[in-house]
């Protein structure tokens, strides 16, 4: 991980301050007061230190943090940015701190902006590898080492009293560090029971107790599951009092409208009393006015239908049709048959004949039935029916079929061919189908007239008798319409409130609204039976309550869920590093922190690791914690500090602040420890603070920062 930028308007002493920092070496340089180290106390808490305060537990932070005006009253903000860099992601992570309602924003390598401080935290954690305890304890340790890290290196704690190794507890090399080289089983079984105590009976994977949603434990029940149990019982009883509220609701709203329901009949009904008369006027006028209109329709129906038969009877008087007799009909039908029948004989014969007249004779070839000539000149043709040949009076030859005797069919076709002329003549129609015409037409109007006259006899009569005549029939009409807008006008001037109108028997229509009335009322009663029934259930819960206990033990819950992970996460490394562990835990950080003070003493302060402490020799005199200078305390907290980051880090990446340290080292070792200091930062990220000029002299390829 690596700081790239801090910026912050207001924080502290601090206003409208913006630094950037480089991979490696970075020194901070500025008077006393400058705000040096409130950059750096911005850098921690914008890792460690949530937006939403709580003034009893973050009263240190509150009093430290916020700024104070001149007349001594609090300022109640502070905000600030940091951008950080994690294996080639950047992140952006701004907070704004306040009382309960702080605000914090991270948009992560994606660009997706994250607001909730939970899931903020979580990416953090990732991001720092460690947990607070270690960068608390040992990243940003002030100039001064404290007392019980050096007793707890020294292995002097007393029973009871605090030590790194507690401060640093979710961190399995620090706590080693701390232990003095303490059994890495026991190690193990610690952090076997802390995973126990949070997580007994419950599967992190499904999140779900062991053995399904179901399955409740008695016994041996851990933290989390027991919170689980706590969170899922209050989500059912939300569930359950909110279905209540909510039928108490939907049950309120019922009786509400049926209330309305009924305030609304009862108007109705005490205004009717007022109205009966009223109405029952306009019933009448309405009847007559009714009356009117149903006399005007059907008169005017009766005039149209009258009018209607005069009009056609006039009509029809004015049709000339002539008569055609029927026996005239089957006259020209039978006439017809025998022509054709004879017509069919007479042409029956089908001859080819060839002509060559040699003679100055003229020859004429003819139909005998018609008489058409058939044939004037030479030549072949197809002769049909009867034929006459003559050659100039010469010669006569007629041509029929044998047995026919032409003659008489001749003239039975003249002679009802001459019928039918003479009946077409008659009836001045050109063929048959004309005389068919003529003779439907006539029927046609024959029955017309019938149905005419039979309906004129018998409507006629009954309209003469109701009306006396058509303008007596006109004249009631009139009068009609006149009476309809004389009764109209009465109608119109008589007003009725719309909520009465369409009303037709008042004792049914109030009749009606009362059984609506008793019925509401029954429905009511049920509702309110069924309310008790639900406010029996509520028992005074609701379900905003439920919500406000369900809010902090879901935090509760999160909270150790991410605890048991954390500490999954240190179990995975322990067994990582157990591996590379031969036989004392404490080997690695041990080794170093021996060589980083021989380096920065100049081999004039030796170590010895014992069974459960660090023995600690200056010229092979044996120190204690309460015998140090205050030089030697600083040069052993910088060789612990750089050993156990880079015990922690070991790939390089790890995060190292000074901030004005060294104020009590001799000059020899505080050059030893300026090049220990440059040389670490090859691998890691380090932030040196300082006043004195002389450090940017002694670090040759710092990147330094003015305040």
């Amino acid at each position: 991980m690596k700081i790239k930028k801090i910026e912050s308007k207001q924080f502290a002493g601090i206003k409208g301050v913006s630094v950037d920092f480089k991979d490696k070496l970075n020194v901070i340089y500025g008077k006393n007061e400058s705000g040096k180290s409130t950059i750096i106390d911005l850098i921690y808490s914008m890792l460690f230190q949530n937006a939403s305060l709580d003034k009893r537990t973050d009263r240190d932070f509150i009093e430290n943090s916020f700024p104070h005006s001149s007349d001594g009253t609090e300022k109640n903000y502070i905000e600030g940015s940091i951008i950080i860099e994690n294996k080639n992601d950047i992140y952006t992570l701004s907070k704004e701190w306040a009382s309960k309602n702080g605000v914090a924003k991270m948009i992560d390598a994606n660009g997706n902006i994250i607001k909730d401080e939970n899931e903020i935290n979580e990416i953090l954690k990732t991001i720092l590898i460690y947990g607070e305890g270690v960068y608390r304890n040992i990243v940003f340790t002030s100039q001064k080492i404290p007392q019980n890290t050096l007793e707890s290196i020294f292995g002097e704690c007393k029973k009871g009293d605090s030590n790194v190794r507690e401060e640093l507890h979710s961190i399995l090399m620090q706590s080693v560090a701390t232990l003095g080289g303490a059994d890495i089983d026991a190690i193990e079984n610690k952090i076997k029971e802390k995973l126990k105590m949070l997580g007994d009976h419950f599967d992190i994977k499904t999140m779900a107790p062991e053995g399904g949603i179901n399955k409740k434990w008695k016994k041996e029940v851990g933290i989390i599951l027991k919170a689980y149990y706590r969170l899922n019982d209050l989500n059912t009883e939300l569930t359950e009092v909110t279905e209540y509220e909510d039928n108490i609701d939907a049950f309120n709203k019922q009786k509400k409208e049926l209330n309305e329901e009924k305030n609304e009949i009862q108007n109705i009904l005490s205004g009717i009393a007022s109205i009966e008369t009223t109405f029952e006027k306009r019933k009448i006028l309405q009847g007559n006015y009714n009356y009117q209109k149903e006399f005007e329709e059907n008169a005017k129906i009766d005039l149209n239908t009258w009018e209607g038969f005069e009009n056609d009877k006039a009509q029809l008087e004015k049709q000339k049709c002539e008569e055609v007799l029927k026996e005239d009909l089957q006259i020209v039908e039978t006439a017809n048959s025998i022509i054709s029948k004879n017509e069919s004989i007479l042409s029956a014969l089908t001859l080819s004949a060839k002509i060559d007249n040699k003679s100055d004779k003229k020859l004429k070839v003819s139909n005998i039935d018609s008489g058409e000539e058939i044939i004037e000149n030479n030549g072949e043709y197809d002769i049909k029916g009867c034929t006459e040949i003559d050659l100039d009076g010469i010669i006569n030859i007629k041509l029929y079929p044998k047995d026919v005797d032409v003659d008489k069919f001749k003239n039975e076709l003249d002679k009802n061919r001459f019928k039918v002329n003479d009946i077409f003549k008659k009836y001045q129609v050109k063929n048959s189908v004309e005389l068919n015409d003529k003779f439907d037409k006539y029927n046609k109007f024959i029955s017309q007239k019938e149905s005419i006259d039979n309906n004129y006899e018998k409507f006629i009569r009954q309209y003469e008798e109701k009306y006396a005549s058509i303008n007596g029939l006109k004249s009631l009409i009139e009068k009609a319409k006149d009476e309809q807008e004389k009764l109209q006008k009465q109608i119109s001037e008589i007003k009725i409130p719309e909520v009465y109108e369409g009303i037709s028997d008042f004792d049914a229509y109030k009749k009606d609204k009362q059984e609506k009335i008793n019925k509401i009322n029954s429905e009511e009663e049920i509702i309110n039976d069924s309310l008790q029934v639900y406010r029996d259930k509520l028992a005074g819960r609701d379900s905003d309550s439920l919500k406000e206990q369900i809010i902090p033990l879901k935090d509760e819950y999160d909270n150790n869920v991410a605890e048991y992970k954390h500490y999954e996460h240190i179990y995975q490394v322990f067994n990582q590093l157990k591996q590379t562990i031969n036989i004392s835990p404490m080997s690695g950080i041990d080794n170093l922190f021996e060589d980083y003070l021989g380096i920065i003493s100049n081999h004039s302060i030796t170590t010895k690791t014992g069974n459960d402490s660090v023995i600690i020799a200056s010229n092979d005199n044996k120190l204690t914690a309460n015998t140090l200078s205050e030089g030697t305390k600083e040069t052993i907290g910088l060789a612990f500090k750089l050993a156990v980051i880079e015990t922690l880090f070991k790939n390089g990446g790890g995060l190292a602040i000074f901030d004005d340290s060294f104020t009590d080292l001799d000059e020899d070792r505080r050059n030893e420890a300026c090049k220990l200091i440059e040389k670490f930062s090859q691998n890691n990220q380090v932030i040196f603070v300082t006043c004195d000029k002389v450090y940017l002299g002694l670090f040759t390829n710092a990147n330094v920062i003015n305040i």
